[in-house]
């Protein structure tokens, strides 16, 4: 049998309904709200409301099938939400509380079924006389940020009419949500959105693909979503110093915080190109503005920075991009991602991993008269690496927050960038023509900390070279763990005959001084014993990655020179195009068992290399072709450095083995080789 009433999805729901369909978080899609009244709440009106909504809005009352291998939104001509009943008057108070927080957690954590009506569920909690709790909860599939406003708003009325039996006074529905969704389709498909999306392929040409913030983890390959969220007020002079240059500038409160967050972001970053997403409402044209669905589309601010633009002119900059942006909001996101093709990863969001927003949280539920405070449900969910937000409350004028991924953030840390804020706002507040790398970032107690634990007395430091250090600590510590995966774990000693045995490998195809050789392994012990094995040869290492484009890892090639590549054997695949140009030394092949022999493992191949010569070349940003060289390091230098590194950690007493980063990122593998120079495994 044919079902009737099915229609097309809005891209933004096709995109919701296959990330639930592999199992993602049943809260990070879920819209909740806990909405506690002073006051007697009549369960039979409020359920007839709840229903007589469901009526209005053919969103509430849709679920999602799959036709042919596309997804359908099917919507169902009638059916009845129940509205759940927990009385917990006869409870002392702190069973009533603990009951309380029990049935809230487990209201929030029930997955919906898409499959089934309906995608919203209400709970009513009696708690005493006169004091009643309603727990909303709605699938972001079929709702957003506006269709609060709308839902607040009908509910309030439809309840008052039912309590009173009157009639109320809500107009027809003219459209509804599936219209939305035909337009936006036909938009799309019959090139009405062609002048959008070459927009956004000029402003995006050549975008990083990701934002390496100074996380306090190592990135996962596929995130779990688990988030948290961290609130503090503005204190009173700041927040009126934000209110100031609000008027000052005549800017909206979300330009002024999309100025601070992409100043923070660049100097904690040292990124001088970023992506940052914000939402838009994504009703432009008026005639949706009191359907509830999902309406919500994300736009993408490209942000660059000089070094020499005054806060003044930063804010006058964002103020120029969000207007030009907003001009071309239609583009579903989706579809531009579809249509840029942008580095994909099951680890980050892509084109954008921070995510800003301005929060206008007035008081807006309210039951025939009588207003809720509305308490907020954790789900203990991010949908982005990071999510800053400035709220504006009717309690408090203004307050900074931020909702980040537990998976890469301490919360302390989160802490720190919510004070770097702060610093930020008061400091342009005072001079908003001072330029932006002059706004302070620290205030005078955590300058002083750091200036204290950070000095001490003048060290003179040995002339040795990286693969020096290490050789001296195998010696010490020959039996001692190197490193550690997990269960497996690699000695000091195998590590200098494995890295030995591959420089000298090298060493017969000619490497020598400051010789580029790519490194092109995943993350594991392989990693270390390549990069050990390159310096001992003398040569300088240059870290591939098997998940670059094409394009990028050709640049990287030609770039630096390279005509050898130490490699996994499994990622040959990655230089196919290329074999005749490089000679390939696969590390599996070096191992015991493998089909080279090596008679001078044992024997260092490390001490005929000069001090002065390059350690290693790194190119910085995920472009298709890199913005340019970070740094080229001389292993003196380096050598040095991981010294220092040693005695900082001493004077803090930080143990001796190190977080893990990113292979082609300089500081982690000097961290590596601290704790290693320390007798510590990385």
């Amino acid at each position: 049998m044919k079902m009737t009433n099915v229609f097309p999805c809005a891209y933004g729901q096709e995109g919701i309904y296959f990330f639930d369909k592999i199992g993602s978080d049943a809260a990070l899609y879920l819209v909740p709200y806990t909405l506690e009244f002073n006051a007697e709440i009549d369960r039979a009106p409020l359920e007839a409301a709840l229903n007589a909504l469901i009526r209005r809005h053919e969103a509430l009352r849709t679920t999602f099938v799959e036709i042919d291998g596309q997804v359908c939104q099917h919507v169902v001509d009638a059916m009845r939400c129940e509205l759940g009943w927990e009385d917990l008057s006869e409870f002392d108070d702190a069973a009533r509380a603990a009951k309380a927080d029990e049935i809230t957690r487990e209201f929030a954590a029930r997955r919906f079924d898409l499959a089934a009506v309906p995608l919203m569920r209400a709970t009513l909690m009696r708690l005493a006389n006169a004091r009643h709790t309603l727990l909303l909860g709605v699938h972001h599939i079929v709702f957003d940020g506006w269709s609060v406003h709308v839902m607040a708003h009908e509910l309030d009325a439809l309840y008052r009419a039912f309590k009173h039996d009157v009639e109320h006074d809500l107009p027809e529905m003219a459209v509804q949500y599936r219209d939305f969704a035909q337009w936006q389709r036909e938009a799309y498909t019959q090139d009405g959105m062609a002048d959008d999306l070459a927009y956004w392929r000029e402003t995006l040409s050549d975008a990083p693909a990701l934002l390496e913030l100074p996380f306090d983890k190592p990135r996962p390959a596929a995130r779990n979503y688990a988030g948290e969220i961290v609130r503090t007020e503005l204190p009173p002079d700041v927040a009126a110093g934000f209110s100031a240059l609000i008027d000052a500038m005549a800017v909206t409160p979300f330009v002024l915080f999309m100025t601070f967050a992409r100043i923070l972001l660049h100097r904690i970053s040292c990124e001088r190109d970023i992506c940052i997403g914000y939402p838009v409402a994504g009703r432009s044209g008026g005639e949706f503005e009191d359907t509830i669905g999902l309406f919500t589309n994300m736009l993408v601010l490209r942000s660059r920075h000089d070094g020499q633009t005054t806060f003044r002119q930063a804010v006058e900059r964002t103020q120029h991009q969000v207007f030009d942006a907003f001009a071309h909001a239609d583009l579903p996101f989706e579809q531009l991602v579809e249509a840029l093709q942008p580095v994909r990863s099951l680890g980050w969001h892509p084109l954008f991993q921070v995510c800003v927003t301005h929060e206008a949280n007035e008081r807006m539920w309210s039951l025939d008269g009588v207003f809720a405070l509305d308490v907020n449900i954790p789900t203990h969910t991010s949908k982005f690496d990071l999510l800053l937000a400035i709220e504006q409350n009717a309690d408090a004028p203004w307050c900074l927050k931020a909702g980040y991924s537990t998976e890469l953030f301490e919360r302390a840390s989160i802490g720190r960038m919510l004070e770097q804020l702060t610093l930020l706002i008061e400091c342009a507040a005072a001079d908003p023509d001072q330029t932006v790398g002059r706004l302070r970032l620290l205030s005078d107690e955590r300058r002083d900390w750091l200036l204290q634990k950070g000095s001490g007395p003048a060290r003179e430091l040995p002339p040795i070279t990286v693969a020096g250090l290490f050789e001296a600590q195998a010696e010490r510590t020959p039996d001692r763990a190197a490193l550690i995966d997990g269960v497996r774990h690699m000695t000091y000693r195998e590590l200098n005959v494995a890295a030995n045995r591959l420089a000298w490998r090298l060493r017969a195809l000619g490497v020598d001084s400051e010789t580029p050789v790519g490194l092109l392994v995943g993350r594991g012990f392989d990693m270390v014993v390549g990069i050990l094995g390159i310096l001992k040869a003398g040569g300088c290492y240059v870290p591939l990655d098997a998940n670059y484009q094409a394009e990028r890892l050709s640049y990287l090639l030609n770039d630096s020179g390279i005509e050898t590549v130490v490699l996994e054997s499994k990622f040959r695949a990655a230089l196919l195009e290329r074999p005749e140009e490089l000679t390939l030394v696969e590390l599996d092949e070096l191992k015991p068992g493998g089909r080279r022999r090596i008679r001078r493992n044992r024997e260092s191949a490390a001490s005929r290399v000069a001090r002065a010569t390059c350690l290693c070349d790194v190119y910085v940003g995920l472009h298709r072709t890199p913005q340019g060289r970070r740094d080229r390091p001389s292993r003196d230098r380096a050598a040095r450095d991981i010294e220092s590194v040693f005695a900082v950690r001493a004077r803090l007493d930080d143990p001796a083995a190190c977080k893990r980063v990113v292979r082609s990122f300089d500081a982690g593998n000097l961290g590596r080789a601290a704790a290693r120079r320390s007798g510590g495994a990385g």
